[in-house]
């Protein structure tokens, strides 16, 4: 009997130990708290974190903020949102460099880039990149994107956030003065404005954000074409349907189509990656010029396939250490051109080119503004670069119509080769770009 009665309760027991409310129960009273907390403002949840959060000044357009949290009173996450989108921005304190991301994800392309000194994790595919992770100040960063983008958003992103945007050089007197200098002479020179500027940005450790600046250099030299053609230019205003103008536009048109199909790839190659092939290329176009025998068509007998072939070269310029300049006399030179005439046509081919950059690049420079650049500096960049370029138009018509182009060969091509050279082995300017590559 007592045993009967000991197997009931048992069963009775076991029932509503198994019952949903008893579960209910059990899992209510062993619950973990929850690690994430909702703030209204960065200021409390940065008291709740224990240290000041930068806050990105820049932000895709189109998204807005939507939340404001903490996990483990650690790490603070701002979540932005564009419909179904959303971008994630994570900041953590002693964290001894951990990926604080929460991405568990597998990356088929993984790569290190350098934005204003700091060095960023980029994980994602292709040219597509999904999260972005970094350390600075002693805080560990993660930025990612619910659908992958573009790496220049992710750039534009770091760049704003005030731990990375301090650590930027900013442009001296001295600096903007030879910058100037080096923009007037380069553009015209055949040994690609460009790369120079990215060289000398890299060996004066200039990592600012200066697009304006380099907006109004281009304007400068873009006045000292004006200035230096005024002729060619009236008489193209005089005949606005002549085969002048209608050559320059067909000349521009695959400039164009190379911009915009190869816009991010022209992007990434600014970091400066790439700078001793394109100036080794630069040698080798300026070489094999040389060895076409020499020309004698003006605009009178110039065919249709010279402003193309100039303009393809042209677009290919667009790489930094390809002279525009060198690429589109080349051009001309090979198609059968006077030497003079090329240059000519070469530095008119230019008035659409710098338009089409100032477009293009205007209204980003508008919104970023002077920054802390002061007038001072952009004036004596735009005089000297100004002055510099019409001296060198002059210049280089007399040089190319007179002269070989084989010294301005054997000098991009011996920088080429220092540059590699220090990518390579020494690392006094650059950092070498192979090993990211092929990790």
């Amino acid at each position: 009997m007592k045993k009967r009665l000991l197997f009931t309760l048992l069963v009775v027991l076991f029932i509503f130990c198994s019952s949903p409310v008893a579960f209910a129960a059990t899992v209510e009273n062993n619950r973990l708290p929850n690690p994430v907390e909702d703030y209204t403002d960065i200021g409390t949840a940065g008291k709740a974190v224990g240290f000041e959060i930068p806050v990105p000044e820049y932000i895709t357009q189109g998204y807005s903020p939507s939340a404001i949290q903490t996990i483990d009173k650690k790490t603070v996450q701002l979540i932005y949102t564009e419909g179904e989108n959303t971008i994630n921005y994570r900041v953590a304190g002693d964290t001894l460099g951990a990926d604080i991301s929460g991405d568990y994800n597998t990356h088929p392309v993984e790569k290190k880039i350098n934005i204003e000194g700091t060095d960023v994790t980029l994980k994602g595919e292709n040219l597509l990149t999904s999260l972005a992770i970094w350390q600075k100040s002693g805080l560990s960063f993660a930025l990612s994107f619910s659908r992958p983008i573009e790496d220049i958003e992710f750039e534009k992103i770091i760049r704003s956030i005030p731990e990375v945007k301090a650590q930027a050089s900013k442009i001296g007197i001295l600096e903007a003065l030879v910058l100037g200098l080096v923009q007037g002479l380069t553009e015209f020179l055949p040994v690609s404005s460009s790369g120079h500027l990215v060289l000398l940005q890299k060996i004066f450790g200039i990592t600012g954000d200066n697009l304006f600046f380099d907006v109004m250099l281009h304007v400068a030299t873009l006045i000292a074409v004006i200035f230096a053609l005024n002729k060619e230019i009236v008489a193209i205003l005089k005949n606005p349907l002549g085969k002048m103008l209608r050559y320059i536009i067909l000349a521009t048109i695959p400039t164009v189509i190379i911009a915009l199909l190869l816009k991010d790839v022209i992007d990434t190659a600014y970091g400066g990656d790439l700078l001793g092939f394109g100036f080794i290329f630069t040698g080798l176009l300026l070489t094999i010029a040389e060895k076409v025998p020499r020309g004698t068509k003006k605009l009178e007998e110039m065919k249709i396939s010279s402003p193309i072939i100039m303009g393809l070269l042209q677009g290919i310029a667009i790489f930094p250490a390809i002279s525009r300049s060198g690429s589109t006399i080349v051009g001309g030179l090979i198609s059968g051109l006077d030497r003079g005439f090329a240059a000519r046509f070469s530095f008119l081919m230019s008035i659409p080119a710098i338009l089409g950059s100032l477009v293009l690049e205007g209204k980003d420079a508008i919104e970023a503004g002077l920054g802390n650049l002061p007038w001072l500096q952009i004036i004596v960049g735009m005089v000297f670069a100004g002055v510099s370029g019409f001296f060198a138009i002059r210049f280089m018509i007399n040089l190319i119509t007179n002269k070989k182009l084989y010294g301005f060969a054997i000098y991009v091509g011996a920088l080429g080769v220092l540059i590699l050279l220090d990518q390579l082995f020494f690392n006094i300017v650059f950092q070498n770009p192979f090993i990211n590559m092929l990790g």
